[in-house]
């Protein structure tokens, strides 16, 4: 049986306007609100790496404490690894109010 939030994923067609910025990634929230299921494409830039994390930090529907699932396989970054663990561990820090906790990426 299929799961209905990666099959949302792959039916999701183009790119998402964030902020202002025109992002590679579809993302779908699922499990309410404690999972959140990403694909990238094409070129990645840190600043459309940022603009996402921004929008996603203001869906009303996305829980404190989520997991974050990326599948970054059809996607290259203009930036070192080192900037998405950065990027991570301050989105993981709670005292922060970030509402991720755990992150995964398939690359």
């Amino acid at each position: 049986m299929e799961d209905p939030a990666l099959a949302a994923v792959e039916r999701a067609v183009g790119e998402v306007a964030q902020n202002g910025v025109s992002v590679p990634c579809k993302h779908v929230i699922a499990r309410n609100g404690a999972v959140v299921l990403e694909h990238w494409t094409g070129t990645v830039t840190l600043a459309e790496l940022t603009g996402h994390k921004d929008y996603l930090a203001k869906d009303a529907g996305l829980k404190a404490g989520a997991s974050l699932l990326s599948d970054c396989r059809t996607a290259t970054f203009e930036f070192s690894s080192d900037a998405i663990g950065q990027l991570s561990q301050m989105e993981g820090d709670t005292e922060d109010g970030s509402l991720v906790s755990r992150y995964a990426f398939l690359v």
